[in-house]
């Protein structure tokens, strides 16, 4: 009602595009979670490829006989290792915080409202008639 009120002499004096705005505080309960790695014994579901080249295993007597490379590399490629990110306190960095809202807002809430004086001219508020 006080906010109402407020649009309404607002309104009076000659402002424009009066909009107010709800705002309530929402708190957060934080707490640290530590993830799960992912698991390694997954099925593997073969493709075309991979059956094709199965069979051609199984047929070699466990060797693969692919296409004939021009130029062989005879230093076996290294993988890229990448570089482990640990966290400051030496912890493996499997641990995240999550942030989830209370079911219930309690608390005070606060109504801002926001205007556009217009062009007419108001009189002075300090002077007194």
């Amino acid at each position: 009602e006080q906010t109402q009120r407020t649009c309404t002499a607002l309104r009076q004096h000659g402002f424009h595009s009066i909009q107010t705005v709800e705002a309530r505080l929402k708190e957060y309960f934080v707490d640290e979670f530590e993830r799960e790695a992912p698991p390694t014994d997954l099925p593997v579901i073969p493709t075309e490829e991979t059956a094709s080249l199965e069979k051609e295993r199984h047929v070699n007597g466990g060797e693969v006989v692919g296409p004939k490379k021009e130029k062989e590399d005879t230093e076996p490629k290294q993988p890229k290792k990448r570089r482990k990110k640990g966290l400051s306190d030496g912890s493996s960095g499997n641990k995240i915080l999550c942030a989830r809202p209370f079911a219930q807002m309690r608390g005070h809430t606060a109504f801002l409202t926001f205007a556009t004086a217009g062009n007419a001219l108001r009189p002075d508020p300090n002077v007194t008639s």
